[in-house]
């Protein structure tokens, strides 16, 4: 189970507004999802994979600045 306090730190500053979207849901349910008083597959799912490009982009312009 993923700790959601942790997960939440990962996310950076704006990030809650586009979980929103590519989870079809307000911003509230977002916020809701993270202070755990709101259970969402489709929320975790989004932030899930919000953070998982986030961070190959990071580890692509890492790459490209060592070359």
């Amino acid at each position: 189970m993923i700790n959601r306090a942790e997960f939440k730190k990962q996310i950076p500053r704006g990030y809650m507004k586009l979980i929103a979207n590519k989870a079809g849901v307000g911003n509230q349910a977002v916020y809701k999802y993270f202070n755990n008083t709101l259970n969402s597959e489709r929320i975790e799912m989004a932030a899930l994979e919000l953070v998982s490009e986030m961070k190959q982009k990071k580890e692509g312009f890492v790459k490209i600045l060592n070359l």
